[in-house]
């Protein structure tokens, strides 16, 4: 009986302590996301300054 009146005392407590666990959660994941998204981005930028790098090396040796 103690227990059920506790839960309707504090029902929107635990509610609100769990969507905040759950929202601290997803932050978390974005901010891995987002790492993850940068790192992809840095690699795929470096990757075309060498295929451009390279497309200018074969247009040089075709015109000579």
């Amino acid at each position: 009986m103690q227990t059920a009146s506790w839960m309707r005392r504090h029902f929107l407590t635990v509610i609100f302590a769990v969507a905040y666990l759950m929202m601290s959660l997803l932050a978390l994941e974005q901010g891995r996301t987002i790492a993850n998204q940068r790192t992809l981005i840095r690699q795929l930028f470096s990757d075309s300054i060498e295929l451009q790098a390279a497309r200018m090396r074969m247009a040089r040796t075709s015109h000579q």
